[in-house]
């Protein structure tokens, strides 16, 4: 199905590079990517609509040469309504990227768009689970730059359920801490801003259950006191806040308030089964993908496929390659 679409677009500049067996993303990229042109690398997902502008508005940072990787700005959208839903943590996450910017010291990407020099790209390990954080990374570790911009915009539709966004928690959860294994000459001071961005925006954070718990157990041995009986209460009634926040999704606006401690504990529950799942269970790369609803794709005659203000091949520009991978 995948080969007529792409030979139905008649351009030598499109191919598709199809894979008989199931490897996982990060050897398909240690693949793919020997075999692009370009000077610069587009990176996206399957299931990702990018904006007109947003690979322009990516590529146009590689004139310094200090550069090496661009992101841009991923806007989550509702299923059934198309309507921007990003909540409260995912506004947290690009003020971070904007402050992280100033400081320079953006932590990875987002798979769904960023822009790579092909230089810079070297093969990841095939198990590896969140390839674009690592690969992001490591832009840092060979001295360039990384930098966050939000007027290159992308879509991607939420998961559909809970318990898909849960899964998908997970998963990332175990690839933070796989991670640490070759991202961890970062957390070196001598990295300045970004030791102090990683140490504090990823791996306290990614510690954030550890913390939880042991003030938790400290809490319940230190019960004695009157002060940490009253703090255990304060402890007992945030989960249960946090309860009714996971199992209330709809509601009015007090029962909206309480999905920011459920969205909090539920996060962190996924960190910690992600942190035991990294220490017992042997990790392949692959991993079943999160459920999205069905798009509807343009027949090739309805589509514009002319770009006039993209520059001509050949050109002093630097040429770009898009590549487009399925989560698998």
């Amino acid at each position: 199905m995948r080969q007529p679409l792409v030979k139905s677009y008649d351009n030598e500049q499109i191919r598709l590079i199809q894979f008989e067996q199931r490897r996982g993303k990060a050897s398909v990229l240690n693949d793919c990517v020997p075999q692009a042109t370009g000077e610069i690398i587009v990176f996206s997902d399957a299931n990702t609509n990018m904006d007109p502008q947003c690979i322009k508005q990516l590529v146009r940072h590689f004139q310094h040469e200090t550069v090496g990787c661009v992101c841009g700005q991923l806007i989550l959208e509702d299923p059934a309504t198309g309507k921007n839903v990003d909540g409260l943590y995912w506004k947290y996450e690009n003020f971070l990227k904007h402050c992280e910017t100033k400081i320079g010291a953006v932590l990875g990407v987002n798979g769904a768009i960023y822009a790579l020099r092909k230089s810079l790209y070297s093969p990841i390990p095939p198990e590896t689970i969140i390839d674009d954080f690592l690969i992001g990374m490591r832009v840092h570790l060979g001295g360039h730059r990384l930098i966050y911009d939000d007027s290159a915009i992308a879509r991607e539709e939420t998961a559909t359920s809970v318990h898909a966004e849960f899964k998908r928690r997970i998963r990332i959860g175990t690839g933070a801490f796989q991670s640490l294994k070759y991202l961890k000459g970062l957390l070196n001071p001598r990295y300045g801003s970004i030791a102090f961005a990683f140490w504090s925006h990823k791996l306290l954070r990614w510690l954030c259950p550890a913390f939880m718990t042991l003030a938790l157990v400290a809490n319940l041995c230190l019960l004695q006191n009157p002060i940490y009986q009253i703090t255990l209460l304060a402890q007992g009634l945030f989960y249960l806040t946090a309860f009714v926040g996971m199992k209330c999704v709809k509601g009015n606006r007090i029962l909206k308030l309480c999905r920011v401690p459920g969205m909090f504990v539920q996060m962190n529950l996924a960190l910690a089964i992600g942190f035991f799942r990294w220490l017992f269970v042997t990790q392949t790369g692959t991993w079943e993908r999160t459920e999205r609803s069905q798009t509807v794709a343009l027949p090739v005659d309805e589509q514009d496929l002319t770009n006039p203000d993209l520059p001509p091949h050949g050109s002093e520009t630097p040429e770009t390659e898009f590549t487009q991978t399925s989560k698998s």
